[in-house]
């Protein structure tokens, strides 16, 4: 079965984007001049559970930046968006980590997705 991302929302005024569905995880991103006026933006990302109601009110799991500044808002958003998209390959899926933070132990489902990302690495 193939991953499926939906950009939910995407506002280029404030430089922000919400993407919905990679592997269960939601991501928020969002671009920032790096300066006041200096026409390079640096990308942001935040990988939730749950899906966010904007960048700024995400409850994330995991954040990150892009390492180079863009001269464009939407190059530093695919910067961040690249960056999250690996972050995201190597977590397992919300289940199986929901389960460990429970002390619960993992039904099969959740074991054969933790094993498979530990794989590959």
């Amino acid at each position: 079965m193939g991953t499926r991302t939906i950009a939910r929302t995407a506002d280029w005024q404030t430089h922000e984007r919400l993407l919905v569905g990679l592997r269960g995880w939601h991501m928020a991103l969002c671009a920032l001049e790096t300066g006041d006026g200096s026409g390079e933006y640096t990308g942001y990302y935040k990988i939730c559970a749950g899906e966010p109601a904007s960048y700024w009110e995400a409850d994330c799991l995991l954040k990150g930046c892009s390492q180079v500044p863009r001269r464009s808002p939407r190059d530093a958003l695919r910067d961040a968006e690249d960056m999250a998209r690996s972050a995201v390959y190597h977590l397992p899926a919300p289940r199986a980590l929901a389960a460990v933070r429970a002390a619960r132990p993992l039904n099969v489902y959740e074991r054969h997705d933790l094993y498979e990302r530990t794989r590959r690495v």
